[in-house]
């Protein structure tokens, strides 16, 4: 809801834990019922059968941390967008000749914004979302660097139950701020 209400519209579920695929179902219901006009994705997706059970689900979208033949397929049957993690220019090609059409940068913190511009010097038409150390101090780079998208992640989430509300939404508006 915070996300929500600070203006995200694009929202990545983690697949993490015995429990995420029913976790995601929950969001979802919640979701198409107080938020139509929001995405709803999962990431961190190893498997065929994750795929398939996410799309399923209703997953508009799938991301995972490296390029999976059996999760770009199922996503391909059910035409939804597929973001394969990459971290070397080879890794972009291959899954874009695959049929990719934006990869995601991962981990950004460790392959820097200096990859990004390289990458698009050699690869001009590819699409971008960076993901991992993106933040208010560094997303004006990434998004000047050629990426098309950026995943706010733990840097906006804070442990902490006070005040986490408030804190969440003053960091997305601040990067909207930024983007805009």
């Amino acid at each position: 809801e915070t996300c929500y209400k600070a203006g995200i519209r694009v929202f990545e579920f983690t697949n993490r834990g015995p429990k995420a695929l029913q976790n995601f179902i929950a969001l979802d219901i919640i979701r198409r019922q107080y938020y139509p006009d929001m995405v709803l994705g999962a990431g961190t997706v190893l498997t065929h059968q994750a795929a398939s059970d996410f799309v399923d689900a209703g997953a508009s979208f799938i991301v995972s941390p490296c390029f999976i033949q059996d999760v770009m397929g199922i996503c391909e049957k059910k035409s939804i967008p597929y973001l394969p993690g990459c971290m070397t220019i080879k890794e972009i090609f291959d899954a874009t000749a695959a049929g990719c059409k934006m990869v995601k940068i991962f981990p950004g913190d460790v392959v820097n914004i200096g990859f990004v511009k390289a990458a698009k010097a050699v690869l001009p038409d590819i699409k971008i979302m960076v993901t991992g150390g993106v933040n208010n101090e560094n997303l004006s780079n990434w998004l000047s660097a050629g990426t098309q998208a950026v995943g706010l992640g733990s840097n906006y989430f804070e442990n902490q139950v006070s005040d986490a509300l408030a804190t969440i939404k003053n960091k997305i508006d601040a990067a909207l701020k930024t983007a805009v």
